[in-house]
């Protein structure tokens, strides 16, 4: 829960002082749409139930630490602030969280003879 606590503050932070800084139209715009997702997912991924969404942040942080090299970010801080972000949102998703619970199943679930769900449901767990 801490690690999607502290994406969710990195993308905050990284969106304020894209504000501040000196960069090009494209760079901003980038920032303004790949933050927000950062923070839909990491919402979305603090009930345990979603929790694999997080793993959509990976590919978000890659972006954000090719994005300078790729847009061409004009200074150098600005590039080291979107690669250190984009290197911590990533590693933060990498992390494994405790499963206080198994939900259903999942697709497989449908073509087992004896889902794990079905005993619970039944009360023989």
């Amino acid at each position: 829960m801490l690690a999607g606590i502290f994406t969710i503050l990195i993308s905050l932070a990284l969106m304020f002082y894209a504000g501040l800084w000196p960069l090009g139209k494209e760079a901003i715009d980038n920032i303004h749409i790949v933050c927000p997702l950062i923070i839909a997912f990491a919402i979305t991924a603090l009930w345990e139930i979603n929790r694999n969404v997080r793993y959509l942040n990976v590919l978000l942080g890659a972006w954000l630490m090719a994005a300078p090299f790729v847009l061409g970010f004009p200074s150098p801080l600005p590039k080291l602030c979107s690669v250190v972000a984009g290197l911590a949102i990533a590693l933060l998703s990498l992390l494994p969280r405790r499963v206080k619970g198994k939900y259903g199943g999942g697709w497989k679930s449908l073509f087992q003879s004896a889902p794990p769900h079905d005993d619970v449901a039944e009360g023989r767990s």
